[in-house]
């Protein structure tokens, strides 16, 4: 036996506590399925082609930006995804909360003029949650997501725009 333990290998990794005894003295109010819902919005510009004048166009892309900035919260993300698309992520939202800050970005960025008050643009926002379910078998991928919102997105700026729409499997 003593010959046996001096021949084991000793790594520092192996004296290192199991997972399990590291997440058996979390609260209950760290890592929820809640905590771990996730909103993605998509905004676009429905007018933004009006815009002929490359210089013009950045600006008002800047501008939007600023603006969206300026209303997430300090847990959200937003981009300027490409073109005139602008990604806005909000983890720990549910999807009221994410359709309630939608509806509420669409009214401060429609009511507002771009180009030192020269412009004035309606936008369309799309929609997709992703909320954990521990039935599940499978986590869907982000980009899913992504097409979801996306979809949403399409689906805003075919039926007119200026409009918020929320991804829905029905």
């Amino acid at each position: 036996l003593i010959a046996r333990e001096l021949a084991e290998i000793h790594e520092p990794v192996e004296s290192l506590p199991h997972a399990s005894e590291l997440t058996g003295d979390l609260s209950p109010h760290t890592i929820t399925d809640d905590n771990r819902a996730f909103v993605l919005l998509l905004v676009n510009p429905d007018d933004i082609d009006q815009v002929t004048e490359i210089e013009d166009r950045d600006s008002v892309i800047q501008e939007i930006s600023l603006h969206l900035n300026r209303a997430m919260r300090g847990t959200d993300l937003a981009t300027h995804y490409g073109g005139a698309v602008f990604s806005a992520s909000l983890p720990y939202t549910t999807i009221e909360e994410g359709s309630t800050i939608a509806e509420a970005i669409l009214l401060d960025l429609s009511g507002r003029s771009f180009l030192h008050g020269r412009l004035k643009l309606s936008f369309s926002i799309g929609i997709a949650h992703y909320r954990p379910d521990t039935s599940a078998t499978h986590n869907e991928s982000p980009l899913e997501l992504f097409r979801r919102a996306n979809w949403a997105l399409n689906l805003a700026r075919q039926s007119g725009g200026n409009k918020v729409v929320i991804w829905r499997p029905n």
